[in-house]
């Protein structure tokens, strides 16, 4: 935080409180020291830098926001860039979430203002059209193999849980509960089953669990205990496995009972926050690796030979992606990262 030159105030990044999981977090405020209220600066939605955060002597902020620019494109499943067609033209679409459906369509989660929303879109970008705002925040998107919901985690009263929708945007169910975070899930090749990770507070210490539950609700079933931490897990094509990311390893298990099968290192530059994710064929593993500057979906094949580069983008960052359900297609959110300084003038 940094004192305005008169005295009278302070400035500084933060949320408040309650506002830390939304488009809100880390906005510039100023406090009147007169009479402790305070105020935000800012509502675009960016998230400003604390470090870069300053005030001028006479008197107005500069800041550096961090703008993360996202579209969908889409390309042959091979990787050749050479294919990429972009499908939206949003400031922040995909990036938390791109569900394909078996009829051709996207599903898909796109920024408007403050909110998080549910959107499709045809195959070839056309018509776009917002069928969810049940939500403020919404994230990792999937979609049953039938075509028949949406799973996607949602945050109300403090606490992330999964919720299934119908693709036309009726019907909103809940499927978890409690006081834990579901996030990340995946479902089976049969759309019957859910499965996901959820971490939890156990007499003080964290935990967490990987589960799966039925498609319409019900009683969770627990598959296997680690230490915290997000698995992310990603169901394979034939459905008897799962990847899960420990660390910076990822380990297979089996699917029906959580079995551990097989672990393998990720590339020491690989970005994992999205996890990895099978190839339509079930013999690699992909996940987004950072080199130069640039981000791109690599693939590691589980007969151990090399990792190696599925897409070939000279510049920008892929920030999610997903492959159609006839494995023709890759889907991805990409963009770039946007740091312009802004001066603030008059916020007292």
């Amino acid at each position: 935080m940094v004192w305005t030159p008169d005295g009278a105030g302070l400035v500084f990044t933060g949320p408040r409180e309650r506002e830390s999981y939304s488009l809100r977090r880390d906005a510039v405020y100023y406090l009147s020291i007169a009479d402790g209220t305070t105020r935000c600066v800012t509502s675009d939605g960016n998230r400003y830098q604390d470090q870069s955060l300053s005030v001028t002597k006479d008197n107005a902020i500069l800041v550096v926001p961090t703008k993360r620019i996202s579209q969908i494109w889409a390309m042959n499943s091979n990787g050749d860039s050479r294919t990429a067609v972009q499908l939206t033209d949003g400031q922040a679409d995909g990036r938390v979430g791109i569900a394909p459906l078996p009829d051709g369509q996207i599903g898909y989660i796109r920024r408007i203002g403050e909110r998080l929303t549910l959107w499709t879109m045809k195959s070839d970008g056309s018509d776009q059209r917002q069928i969810s705002n049940h939500f403020q925040f919404i994230e990792n998107l999937n979609a049953t193999p039938d075509g028949r919901f949406f799973i996607f985690s949602a945050r109300r009263d403090r606490f992330s849980h999964l919720y299934r929708l119908d693709t036309d945007g009726a019907n909103v169910r809940q499927l978890t509960d409690g006081e834990s975070f579901e996030i990340d899930s995946t479902i089976s090749p049969d759309s019957r089953w859910v499965y996901y990770d959820t971490n939890f507070n156990a007499g003080g210490v964290g935990k967490t669990e990987l589960r799966k539950i039925a498609i319409d609700g019900g009683e969770p079933i627990v598959l296997r205990e680690f230490s915290t931490g997000n698995l992310i897990p990603q169901i394979s094509p034939d459905g008897r496995f799962l990847v899960g990311l420990t660390g910076a390893e990822f380990r297979i298990f089996a699917a029906s009972d959580g079995a551990p099968v097989e672990s393998s290192e990720t590339d020491k530059q690989a970005h994992l926050l999205d996890g990895a994710k099978w190839t339509p064929d079930g013999k690699s593993l992909t996940y987004m690796v950072n080199r130069q500057g640039t981000q791109n979906i690599w693939q590691q094949p589980l007969d151990g030979s090399a990792v190696r580069p599925l897409t070939d983008f000279s510049k920008g960052y892929v920030y999610s992606y997903a492959f159609s359900n006839d494995g023709t297609r890759l889907y991805l959110a990409r963009g770039y990262l946007a740091f312009d300084a802004v001066l603030i003038r008059n916020f007292q």
